[in-house]
């Protein structure tokens, strides 16, 4: 029977039209110099996945060992497997043999990435999906129509 403060906000609700593509980001992150950044890829709206491929590019020069790649089991279930034989490029392939991967959106790649401690304060750089190498699964096995958008690495103190 308390009384309950709330403050409205105005605020837009984007709707998406059935056919138009599906958003996917590259996640960027603001560190200091010799932090590890936690980069990702992330989708701002549930729809299950199958399976699919990730390319995640970056610039190798900032990077200060190998990236750790995590999916965290709360946004589904997934096997996958991590190729890191390309400076600045993290290939990620997974499957979810349940369907569950993405039925809660968010950061379901999530990437760990030691920085140099030389990085120079006030630099960025891009963290990008390659389209070429990127695409997402269906439950029926067929491809998405995705809309890729990219991030940055932002130096800061």
């Amino acid at each position: 029977g308390r009384a309950i403060a709330i403050e409205p906000i105005t605020a837009e609700l984007p709707v998406r039209a059935p056919t138009a593509p599906l958003a996917v980001e590259a996640e960027g992150d603001e560190v200091e110099p010799g932090e590890t950044a936690e980069l990702g890829v992330q989708t701002y709206e549930p729809f299950p996945i199958s399976g699919g491929r990730v390319t995640l590019r970056f610039n190798p020069a900032v990077a200060a060992g190998p990236a750790a790649v995590y999916m965290d089991p709360r946004y589904g279930k997934a096997k996958f497997q991590v190729d890191r034989s390309k400076p600045g490029v993290l290939v990620v392939n997974f499957q979810s043999p349940d369907k569950t991967l993405n039925t809660v959106p968010g950061t379901f790649v999530d990437v760990r990435l030691p920085t140099r401690a030389s990085a120079a304060i006030g630099t960025s750089s891009p963290v990008t999906l390659d389209p070429a190498g990127t695409y997402l699964l269906s439950v029926r096995g067929r491809k998405l129509k995705l809309k890729l958008e990219n991030g940055e690495l932002a130096f800061d103190d």
